[in-house]
């Protein structure tokens, strides 16, 4: 009986230390689910706040920046060219428009906010408008070649001083601000994630959408500055080649460099698709020795040169170093295969890769 009676105790008493440790716990969880709760918001707030200060800078920048140099060319007393206005600002007016809307949705939900407040929406049905970034980032660049510009006119200078004056930044601090907001939004948008509950929220799936979408329009933007700044990479190498139009949407620049091309000096640009190599003239001008498609060029390389063929046409071209002329086979055997296998060659073209013994050039 007393053995019994001990086994009950004991029992007992292992009921109690279970129910202590559940309770114990469970205070754990709620400290924990309130800590959440508090970060979440937090982040919202953080959201809310950063959104209102983006909008604020943006005003800064055509108010301060902007409006004045329109209305000096209104006035018929032009500091700038509308030309360089345009440059300059860009599509920044449209993106103001669009976070003053952003931002009147933000008010109302952070401003009742509480654990059930959703906010994925705000980003989900504005995600496509954001695609607008596209014209102001790829432009980012050329904004600031032709501020520096214009930096070299006195009147610019001192109206851009007199604007700033000792209570706004400078002009470059508020041209950045839209090159920086989408990453910012991505961050913000993963730390509101992280601290919302994944089995109980109803937002946090379309908070996963929201953030999913925002890292959609930012790749998209980075693809279309990467394509934009390709593209005229072609043009510059077009305006330096005088007359020879060479420039397409999807011509790439793969390498360039200086060579030996007949034992004459001689430039050398290997696109994706499209082989130029040229030399300049005494009188200053430009010649052409090989400038064709991948597709009806064939090579034959030695250790020190290589032999070019297009048509009817062969160069004996030598690179400054073994590397160079490596580097540079095998980019084209690359290029030329891909270009084989959209297009048929136009010209029959002898066989694209012969070795050949060194000769010297």
């Amino acid at each position: 009986i007393n053995a019994e009676y001990g086994n009950k105790l004991l029992k007992q008493d292992r009921m109690g230390q279970q129910g202590a440790k559940d309770v114990k716990e469970e205070k754990i969880d709620k400290e924990e689910k309130k800590k959440r709760q508090e970060r979440r918001s937090r982040v919202a707030k953080e959201i809310l706040e950063t959104e209102r200060s983006y909008v604020k800078g943006l005003t800064i920048l055509l108010d301060v920046y902007m409006k004045p140099l329109l209305a000096a060319l209104e006035n018929k007393k032009p500091i700038i060219s509308s030309e360089q206005v345009v440059d300059i600002f860009s599509i920044a007016p449209d993106i103001l428009h669009l976070h003053e809307k952003i931002l009147a949705e933000l008010e109302l939900l952070v401003g009742k906010w509480n654990e059930k407040t959703e906010l994925s929406s705000v980003f989900i049905n504005h995600a496509e408008a954001l695609k607008m970034y596209t014209d102001y980032v790829c432009n980012y660049d050329k904004a600031l070649m032709v501020l520096s510009k214009c930096g070299k006119k006195p009147k610019f200078n001192k109206y851009l001083l007199d604007s700033k004056g000792s209570q706004y930044m400078d002009i470059q601090s508020y041209l950045i601000m839209p090159v920086q907001r989408l990453p910012r939004y991505r961050l913000l948008l993963e730390d509101l994630i992280k601290n919302t509950n994944g089995l109980h929220h109803k937002d946090y799936k379309p908070l996963l959408g929201a953030c999913e979408k925002i890292k959609s329009v930012t790749n998209f933007i980075n693809e279309q500055k990467r394509d934009a700044e390709d593209m005229n990479q072609v043009m510059q190498i077009q305006s330096q080649l005088g007359d020879q139009d060479i420039f397409t949407k999807t011509r790439r620049v793969l390498m360039e460099g200086k060579v030996t091309a007949d034992k004459r000096p001689a430039q050398y640009y290997l696109f994706n698709d499209f082989l130029v190599i040229s030399e300049q003239t005494f009188i200053g001008g430009i010649n052409m020795i090989v400038k064709g498609f991948l597709r009806d060029i064939a090579i034959k390389e030695a250790s020190d040169f290589i032999e070019i063929s297009l048509g009817k046409t062969i160069s004996v071209i030598k690179f400054s170093t073994s590397e160079e002329q490596s580097n540079w086979t095998q980019k084209f055997h690359v290029a030329r295969s891909k270009s084989l296998e959209f297009s048929a060659p136009t010209v029959e073209s002898p066989q694209s890769t012969k070795h050949v013994k060194s000769k010297s050039t």
